[in-house]
């Protein structure tokens, strides 16, 4: 049986719980990113919700200096719908 799913699906659910202060979700169908962030080391969950496209940048504010725009994420062009 693939569980990979249910896998995936967990592992915001532990960071939340861990505390992790950032969490990327990538969506390989969607060529998009959701960036999770916590307004402070106290919240209780993750207070800021980005969802980047492929034109988008990627930031950190755990990663200073790092940027990456959303497209460099995923090889080859994809045609827009």
């Amino acid at each position: 049986m693939d569980r990979g799913g249910e896998i995936c699906a967990a592992r915001p659910l532990t960071g939340l719980r861990e505390g992790l202060p950032e969490l990327w979700l990538v969506d390989t169908v969607a060529d998009a990113v959701l960036a999770l962030r916590r307004l402070t080391a106290d919240s209780v969950s993750f207070d800021i919700a980005q969802d980047l496209s492929r034109s988008e940048e990627l930031t950190s504010p755990q990663l200073p200096g790092f940027r990456i725009r959303v497209s460099e994420l995923f090889p080859g062009e994809r045609e827009c719908p």
